[in-house]
């Protein structure tokens, strides 16, 4: 019994190393299993990323983007709001910065944030959308450019959320990482 129960722990400790064959094909954009849920059309567009966006992050190296999957049951989405008077030729505006919050199993707190603030009624409708993009999906990942890293809380520029079924994303289109890197490399 005893040989059976470390041959046991032997195998779930290759199992728990074991990567994905998209993680062992692009391990920087590739931080965690995908669960079935990308392709490497997904990961090839992140990492056209680096060409597209040319500017460095704290530690000097490219903004290289990467994808993380999680339980969606773990993952929220959350938003404040303030009021601004001073935005649109004074008429003012309810403003809103949303973000997307998971732990992962090493107890860091991912924070994917907005790139800017937006009107309350857009951070409304991307709630809308979160709901229909997580719904009935066990699994969701989250693309995001690398940021700052303290106090066990990783932050991140949020870029795509996808599940097996849906998918949102900050700028329009990107969802359809076939089509963009096709008008990718016809832009070459």
């Amino acid at each position: 019994m005893r040989n059976f129960t470390i041959v046991l722990f032997v195998f779930n400790s290759f199992l728990a190393q074991a990567k994905s064959p998209l993680q062992e094909k692009y391990p920087h954009g590739l931080l965690t299993d995908d669960y079935g849920v990308l392709t490497e059309a997904d990961l090839v567009y992140a990492a056209k990323g680096v060409e597209r966006t040319p500017y460095k992050i704290e530690d000097g190296s490219s903004a290289y983007q990467r994808w993380q999957c999680f339980e969606t049951k773990k993952m929220l989405f959350r938003y404040s709001t303030w009021r601004d008077d001073y935005t649109d030729f004074g008429r003012g505006a309810t403003l809103c910065d949303y973000s997307f919050q998971v732990n992962d199993e090493q107890g860091v707190r991912h924070l994917y944030v907005a790139r800017r603030a937006k009107e309350l009624v857009d951070c409304r409708e991307l709630f809308k959308e979160w709901k229909k993009v997580r719904k009935d999906s066990k699994y969701t990942c989250i693309l995001g450019e690398p940021g700052s890293y303290e106090n066990k809380e990783k932050g991140w520029i949020w870029g795509k959320t996808k599940t097996k079924s849906k998918c949102m994303s900050y700028f329009v289109g990107e969802c359809d990482s076939e089509k963009k890197l096709k008008e990718y490399e016809n832009e070459k």
